[in-house]
């Protein structure tokens, strides 16, 4: 899974240098630019001077999750190469990846980059009792477009279940979308029998609430909010950020309003 996900990364982040258990002889292989609309990755070591090294470990923490006894751990960091001499003091980027028991009802993430504070969430894992087909509010999303060299594609993931009574959020990411079937988005039926952002929740109208059904859907609104931002340049609007802690949070307050800077958009 690990080397499908490197496959797919911008040529930006090659050569790179994986480093982790389970790779050939010696537990490195390593990823050259895409060529000629392929990725090319060779266990030699010559094959190219890798920018950066990746070290994974998938699984720290192996026999205690084996047996459900305690939570594992899936640890990477990235690093400028420095050859043999790197270290994970050479480290830019980092994240710890909490696999919890089937018991736990709360997981954790930690992420850290260079020269800024390291950030954790708590992921609440039994948010979900009504069983699997109960539908989840999307809060946000996240997108970022890799630049037209680079095959020019769409990467995005929903944000889920945001709630005032806890920390943390859901992730549902996206198909990768290249960016030429864009035009297509807009009058694209995504379900297939002119149903798009239908719902047939209890009391869903009266509220006016739609459903996403599809990554098609999601790639419909996107399509719609690009387009009306191009045709309305003064849809835009700068937010200027709340104060971070100015005032403590009181019971019944729900979530803090984001520090950071932030761009509303007028319909």
């Amino acid at each position: 899974v690990i080397e499908e996900q490197i496959h797919d990364w911008p040529d930006a982040c090659k050569p790179l240098l994986l480093i982790a258990e389970g790779l050939g002889t010696d537990g490195r292989k390593l990823f050259a630019p895409r060529t000629a609309g392929r990725n090319i990755s060779s266990h030699e070591p010559d094959v190219s001077t890798p920018s950066y090294r990746l070290l994974v470990d998938p699984i720290d923490g192996t026999r205690n999750i084996m047996y459900d006894k305690r939570s594992a751990w899936f640890i990477a960091a990235v690093a400028p190469d420095r050859g043999e001499r790197t270290s994970l003091r050479d480290s830019i980027a980092s994240v710890i990846v909490e696999l919890p028991t089937s018991k736990a009802g709360w997981a954790d993430v930690f992420v850290a980059t260079r020269d800024t504070p390291t950030r954790g969430v708590r992921n609440r894992l039994n948010d979900r009792d009504a069983g699997p087909g109960e539908p989840l509010s999307v809060g946000g999303g996240f997108w970022k477009v890799t630049a037209r060299d680079e095959g020019g594609v769409l990467l995005a993931l929903l944000a889920t279940a945001l709630r005032p009574d806890r920390t943390g959020l859901g992730v549902v990411p996206l198909p990768q979308a290249p960016l030429a079937d864009a035009p297509g988005w807009l009058d694209a039926d995504a379900r297939g029998d002119g149903g798009d952002f239908s719902t047939t929740m209890p009391g869903a109208e009266l509220d006016g609430l739609y459903a996403f059904a599809t990554a098609g859907e999601v790639l419909k609104l996107l399509a719609r909010f690009f387009a009306h931002v191009a045709s309305r340049p003064d849809a835009r609007e700068p937010g200027e950020p709340h104060e971070a802690h100015a005032a403590p949070a009181t019971e019944g307050d729900g979530p803090e309003p984001s520090a950071l800077p932030y761009l509303r958009v007028n319909l």
